[in-house]
């Protein structure tokens, strides 16, 4: 694939995408959805510098090729999907957004008319069409119409699938990392009557994911307390992650909040046989589902492996160690907002306990090494780095798991362990990425 990735296309801005990019991109678009009509597709974005100038040029490329754009301005991700599943006149979306990422990186990710991410083939359609000179005459361009409400939209609907909310004017805290959950976040909560306290929450492309969010949950975590909120919730830029803190200060990742909807689910009698991860769900998710009587599903790292694993088997539950939650009854996509008044209808309008729910659930130790580099896919094939992968998993069978893997958004080559116990952890680590730095240091000669 030249510009596709394992979410979108994404890059850090004017290096590996630009406004010409994106423009080539609202062709390929406009082009894949006409299916012989004039389509018409939605735009949301982050509030991220780059993010007007990609706007601007995604929606030049889709006029020009002769679509419509319906523009909701700054919006979660999983709220551009979820109105673009709801507005039948929609025949694709693309989120101007790059998730959890730094602020000088950017990205463009595709749906289709029913809020889904597009699958390989698609993407290779659309390529195939981003390289094709511009057909569409001066009376055949399309036209672009701005949806204000988009946020209010978007969480009256959450509002609609999960059922009204009393929070009794709880005191709960959020960390919207400077990014697309500012507005949507807090609008959630207070219709839900809740006290709000929002964390980095206006929107600021200057420093979104600086230090704040779902990448560092430490933050809200430590004010939690402080504040002597009843809960905290933090989201990455773009809101299709979540964590959970509780009022002591412990944060709830992606596998603990898995634990706590799989026991909430099963307990309703409405979960099924299986709950969909990725390789990177730890063994204590997998234990504790087993001792349930539910069998955990793995599928390659991305959100958008765990929801084709989900329709092909019927599961409503899955989701990543990184927050990515897909709650079918919510959303078709990781929804960090959804997710979050899910569980807090559960406790409040079901007396769902979380400590219990967590009570027999216990994490391995894991610890993760990001390798700079831009060799990340050479190394992730190399029979050298393979070798010390199979070695080690090998010597360690059955107490270790080693996962080595290139970042599918940034010039990162991803080096997890997890272990029984965390001295094996680091002791793991550390030999494995001193044995993978020489081999880096080979290919940079």
């Amino acid at each position: 694939m030249k510009w596709f990735g394992t979410d979108g296309i994404r890059g850090v801005f004017g290096e590996d995408l630009t406004p010409d990019i994106a423009f080539r991109l609202g062709v390929g678009v406009a082009r894949y959805f006409s299916r012989g009509k004039k389509p018409a597709i939605m735009i949301a974005k982050d509030p991220r510098l780059s993010s007007d100038a990609l706007e601007a040029s995604l929606i030049s490329g889709i006029l020009s090729a002769g679509g419509d754009t319906i523009t909701l301005g700054v919006l979660p991700t999983p709220g551009l999907a979820l109105l673009a599943s709801l507005n039948k006149t929609v025949d694709g979306a693309v989120m101007i957004s790059a998730s959890h990422n730094p602020i000088e990186y950017n990205g463009l990710k595709v749906f289709n008319g029913k809020g889904e991410k597009i699958d390989l083939s698609a993407e290779e359609e659309i390529e195939h069409l981003m390289d094709i000179p511009l057909t569409a005459s001066w009376d055949k361009v399309g036209s672009n119409i701005p949806y204000p409400e988009a946020t209010k939209a978007y969480v009256e609907t959450l509002f609609d699938r999960i059922g009204d909310i009393d929070l009794k004017e709880e005191f709960i805290l959020v960390d919207t990392a400077h990014g697309a959950t500012c507005n949507a976040a807090v609008y959630a909560l207070q219709k839900g009557r809740a006290r709000v306290n929002a964390l980095f929450g206006y929107p600021d492309g200057w420093w979104i994911n600086n230090k704040c969010g779902a990448t560092h949950p430490e933050v809200v975590a430590k004010e939690t307390v402080n504040l002597g909120a009843a809960y905290g919730f933090t989201f990455d830029g773009d809101g299709d992650r979540v964590f959970m803190i509780l009022s002591d200060g412990t944060i709830l990742t992606g596998d603990h909040l898995l634990a706590v909807l799989a026991y909430y689910l099963k307990e309703k009698g409405l979960l099924g046989e299986y709950v969909v991860s990725t390789i990177m769900a730890n063994l204590g998710l997998e234990s504790y589902l087993r001792d349930m009587g539910i069998t955990l599903l793995r599928t390659p790292v991305g959100d958008k492996y765990v929801y084709d694993e989900m329709k092909k088997t019927g599961a409503i539950l899955g989701g990543e160690s990184s927050g990515h939650i897909i709650l079918m009854p919510v959303n078709n996509t990781g929804d960090g907002i959804g997710v979050m008044l899910y569980i807090l209808h559960a406790i409040y309008s079901d007396g769902l306990d979380i400590k219990d729910a967590l009570k027999n659930f216990t994490l391995y130790p894991s610890k993760m090494y990001n390798l700079k580099t831009r060799y990340k896919h050479e190394l992730a094939k190399h029979p050298k780095v393979k070798e010390i992968v199979n070695k080690y998993t090998s010597e360690y069978d059955g107490v270790a798991r080693i996962i080595v893997r290139p970042s599918g958004t940034e010039h990162v080559l991803r080096i997890s362990v997890e272990a029984q116990n965390n001295e094996l952890v680091v002791k793991l680590l550390e030999t494995i990425v001193s044995e993978i730095l020489d081999v880096e240091s080979s290919l940079r000669g």
